[in-house]
């Protein structure tokens, strides 16, 4: 018996349709897998305001302030959001992405520091809030801000903030 006297099979049309949809969609998943991933993805917090859920940028967060279990969220735009969340959930949720706890009810934006009032113990901001800090918190919020700035290059000529005098001990 020849084997083209072997009748073909029935072919059901809704396997030929599966088949070429499936097709499809393995084409549209290697296209996506190929295409130019974004280099750098800006993280963001979500936020329930009012029946919308708005995704906003950590660099447009300027700080958060506490208000009993409610936390509003200051913008860079002077936009604002009261969230029904403690500023505890945000700290573990934000705390390693620039922010620092410089106070019991404030989490600040690091970028957002002008300067430190070291007599009153308040933080400046660019936009010229002054938000307190306490002494709990006021050396590690000090040293939290100054530790990612950059050294100075050995050939620059900017000046020291201090000067460094060695010492010499004569025993006898």
């Amino acid at each position: 018996m020849s084997t083209s006297a072997i009748p073909h099979p029935y072919v059901d049309p809704t396997f030929l349709l599966m088949s070429a949809l499936e097709r499809i969609r393995l084409l549209e998943a290697e296209v996506l897998r190929l295409q130019p991933k974004p280099r750098y993805e800006e993280k963001a917090i979500r936020v329930f305001h009012f029946g919308r859920l708005i995704r906003v940028p950590l660099t447009s967060v300027c700080y958060l302030k506490a208000e009993s279990n409610y936390t509003r969220i200051y913008l860079t735009d002077g936009e604002q959001y009261y969230v029904s969340r403690t500023l505890k959930s945000w700290i573990t949720e934000i705390h390693d992405d620039g922010f620092i706890r410089c106070h019991r009810s404030y989490l600040v934006n690091k970028n957002e520091i002008t300067e430190i009032n070291r007599t009153t113990g308040e933080l400046c901001l660019k936009d010229g809030v002054m938000v307190p800090t306490s002494r709990r918190f006021q050396r590690a919020s000090i040293k939290a801000i100054f530790e990612s700035e950059p050294l100075p290059s050995p050939g620059s000529t900017s000046k020291p903030d201090c000067t460094v005098r060695k010492l010499s001990l004569k025993v006898g």
